[in-house]
């Protein structure tokens, strides 16, 4: 599940901040199929930080066969490492605080709509009730004992797609944290977390209007993350109709919830990004309940209207 956030003034933090003068270093790269940009005064930062989001990449990788996602997807039950194990608890976590909403088990009803590899076709009744049947994180297993995953049922297939990029930062971090870094702005594709302020040099994040136009939210951050979903670029059409491309787990349907854009900061990435994308689909009166049991988070939402 793609998310978008666009912009980071980097050049703004330096010019408001009273360090004139101060370098920052920064350095781009593609980690699981996102730009990611790594800005910080620390020159040591962009090596850390990229090393460290490959190796989760490997893990949880759609593209290598080698990876832990795609042997669980296909042998349905696997011993897995301990990022793998703590991500899927995770996953459980707010597939129960959503009630449902949020659910990694899309992997079938994503295939069914053709949105992984974008041969994009409306599923028959019969395949979306199929793919429903197989739908549901009470048919994911978690044995901490023995780290190990398994299905209850042949046929699960999990997408971390709204989980493993803000992860990959999330463990960025922690890697930058431990080597004594100490101010860095990651920005994975839209999976922004601010880490420091060094004295008066403030983040700032600039976060678009989800319908599209020129609007944009400038955010100060720091040590905290934010993840935006949007319907304007996570959508495809059909027969000229558009759809947006985050699947509802009850319905096998597109979500309908009203909800044109939703930005939530947040203690970290990962939760960032699964909190976003459960109020998208939970729409605005539930989804403000559901943010509510989120700690140290915060949401704005915009309705198809354009009403915040």
């Amino acid at each position: 599940m793609k998310k978008i956030i666009v912009g980071i003034l980097c050049c703004c933090a330096m010019l408001c901040g009273c360090q004139k003068g101060r370098v920052l270093y920064r350095d781009r790269q593609i980690v699981m199929g996102a730009l990611v940009q790594i800005t910080s005064p620390d020159e040591r930062a962009a090596k850390i930080a990229f090393d460290e989001m490959k190796r989760i990449e490997a893990l949880f990788s759609k593209d290598s066969a080698s990876s832990e996602l795609n042997r669980l997807n296909q042998a349905g039950r696997l011993k897995v490492s301990p990022d793998f194990l703590y991500v899927t608890r995770k996953a459980r976590e707010f597939w129960i605080l959503s009630n449902g909403e949020f659910d990694i088990t899309v992997g079938r009803l994503m295939r069914a709509w053709g949105i992984n590899d974008k041969n994009y076709r409306r599923p028959s009744n019969e395949e979306l009730k199929s793919a429903l049947m197989l739908t549901g994180m009470d048919k994911v297993a978690i044995d901490d004992k023995n780290s190990e995953v398994r299905f209850t049922m042949p046929g699960v297939e999990i997408d971390f797609g709204a989980l493993a990029k803000g992860y990959a930062v999330d463990s960025a971090i922690k890697k930058l944290k431990y080597a004594g870094v100490k101010s860095v702005l990651i920005n994975a594709g839209g999976d922004i977390y601010c880490m420091g302020a060094n004295r008066n040099l403030i983040w700032r994040v600039a976060v678009q209007d989800p319908r599209g136009s020129a609007k944009k939210t400038t955010l100060q951050l720091s040590d905290k993350a934010v993840a935006t979903v949007s319907d304007y670029e996570q959508s495809f059409s059909l027969d000229n109709k558009a759809y947006c491309s985050i699947i509802n787990p009850k319905t096998g349907m597109p979500s309908d919830s009203g909800l044109s854009g939703v930005s939530v900061i947040a203690n970290d990435c990962l939760s960032a990004d699964a909190s976003a994308v459960s109020i998208f689909l939970l729409g605005r009166q539930k989804g403000m309940e559901f943010i509510r049991k989120v700690p140290g988070a915060s949401a704005a939402v915009i309705d198809e209207r354009g009403a915040k």
